[in-house]
């Protein structure tokens, strides 16, 4: 009874909602389990049904990842972006396949392609290292020549691009190596809503989401 009693208020409203968290991943991971039984059954009859391919796993996953930060960061604003490298010039291009953005914003993925070793570019820079990086308040980083923008459009006050992270999606091979697939891209509206120091627990939070994004690129090569 008195270590409850010494417990703060602080620490058991942080115990809730790191619980409340949890509930809300399994929730959103389960959503992408519903729609991809959703897909398989859409034909009716056993003879129309289908098998769901990689764009089906890639579009439910981003759904499903974009309604979790919606839900568990409730006044904040964020923008998904998924990218992937393709085999065009010299060491390949990469080019942002999907995206989810507040509602309202829009975007051309068409011109978001970038050459994958022009590191100037946070997307890049985490393909190119192969680990996440992280960019707690972009104004200090153009401030600092550390961040470049794809467009004008990117630094307008409205937009509030304050705070992004990159993390690779991959698979590691048997001798460890790592196989990168993609890029997942998250900005939010608010500094230092990504640290350093809290880059593995987003990178945990996250693990459903990249393991399903690995998966559909495989698929993908697998010709599915």
């Amino acid at each position: 009874g008195d270590q409850v009693a010494t417990i703060a208020q602080a620490d058991w409203n942080y115990l809730r909602q790191q619980i409340t968290t949890h509930f809300a991943n399994i929730t959103a991971r389960n959503q992408i389990t519903k729609g991809l039984i959703a897909q398989l059954t859409a034909g009716g009859s056993k003879k129309k049904q289908r098998l769901f391919d990689s764009i089906d796993l890639l579009e439910l996953t981003l759904d499903a990842l974009y309604s979790y930060l919606r839900v568990v960061f409730r006044n904040w604003h964020f923008r998904v972006s998924y990218w992937r490298c393709l085999p065009e010039g010299g060491s390949g291009v990469l080019r942002m396949v999907s995206y989810r953005y507040p509602a309202g914003e829009l975007t051309n993925p068409k011109k978001r392609v970038i050459v994958a070793g022009d590191t100037r570019y946070k997307v890049c820079e985490c393909w190119v290292r192969k680990e996440p990086v992280v960019t707690p308040c972009v104004n200090e980083a153009r401030i600092r020549k550390q961040w470049v923008d794809f467009d004008k459009q990117q630094q307008a006050r409205r937009r509030a691009l304050d705070s992004a992270l990159q993390i690779p999606v991959y698979c590691v091979k048997p001798g460890g190596s790592k196989e990168m697939l993609g890029v997942l891209s998250m900005d939010g509206d608010r500094p230092d809503t990504f640290l350093p120091e809290e880059v593995s627990l987003w990178r945990d939070h996250m693990v459903g989401f990249l393991a399903n994004l690995a998966l559909a690129e495989k698929m993908r090569q697998c010709g599915t």
